[in-house]
C-alpha cells in the first residue's frame, strides 16, 4: 500500500485523483484514454463517485480485472499476470521455443497432450486444475486436445506484459 501511494498519490492524500490515475494508465500501462473512455473507466473503478479513488477501490478493480474471463474469452480465470509468469518461467528454463517444446512433449510425439503440459506446469505454479485447462485451451488454437509446434510458437505471444497488451475491456458501449 505505501508503494502504491508513494509511486501513483502525488500529492500525498491517500488516494488518486483523476490526474494522478491518468498519469498511473500512461506510465504503467502506456493507455492513453479519451474523455469519455476516462470518464467510463472513472465511473467503473471509482463506484462512490469521490473523483478519487482509494486503495481499495484501486485494488478491487485491478482484482476484477486480471481474473476478468473476457480477457481471454475462455470463461476461466487466466490472468495476464499468470500468462506472464508462464512465459518468464520458460525463458528461464530453456534457450529457447524448440527447447522447451521438445522438453515438455515427454513422449516425443510431436505435440504437447495436456497431461504433459500439466505435469510441467503444476510444480510452478500453484493452480486449480481448471486454470491449468485454460491456458493448455490458449495454446491449443484448433481445439484438438494436442499443442503442436506451431500452436505451441505462437503461445508466448498469448503472454503480455500488461493489460493494455491484452486490449483491456473496458466496458465501453
Amino acid at each position: 500500500m505505501l508503494s502504491f501511494r508513494r509511486k501513483y498519490d502525488a500529492d500525498g492524500s491517500g488516494a488518486i485523483d483523476r490526474d494522478e490515475f491518468k498519469r498511473f494508465l500512461a506510465h504503467r500501462y502506456n493507455i492513453v484514454l479519451n474523455e469519455y473512455e476516462f470518464h467510463k473507466l472513472m465511473g467503473d473503478i471509482d463506484p462512490d463517485g469521490s473523483g478519487e479513488i482509494d486503495y481499495q477501490e484501486f485494488f478491487d478493480f485491478f482484482q476484477q480485472k486480471i481474473k476478468d474471463p473476457a480477457l481471454w474469452g475462455s470463461g476461466s480465470e487466466v490472468s495476464w499476470q499468470m500468462m506472464k509468469g508462464l512465459k518468464d518461467q520458460m525463458d528461464k528454463m530453456w534457450s529457447g521455443i524448440d527447447e522447451a517444446f521438445r522438453a515438455i512433449d515427454l513422449d516425443g510425439s510431436g505435440t504437447i497432450e495436456y497431461g504433459e503440459f500439466q505435469d510441467v506446469l503444476t510444480p510452478w505454479f500453484d493452480m486449480e486444475p481448471e486454470q491449468c485447462k485454460a491456458i493448455f485451451n490458449k495454446f491449443d488454437d484448433d481445439g484438438s486436445g494436442e499443442i503442436t509446434y506451431e500452436e505451441f510458437a505462437d503461445g508466448p505471444k498469448l503472454c503480455p506484459h500488461s493489460p493494455k497488451a491484452l486490449n483491456l475491456r473496458l466496458t465501453l458501449p
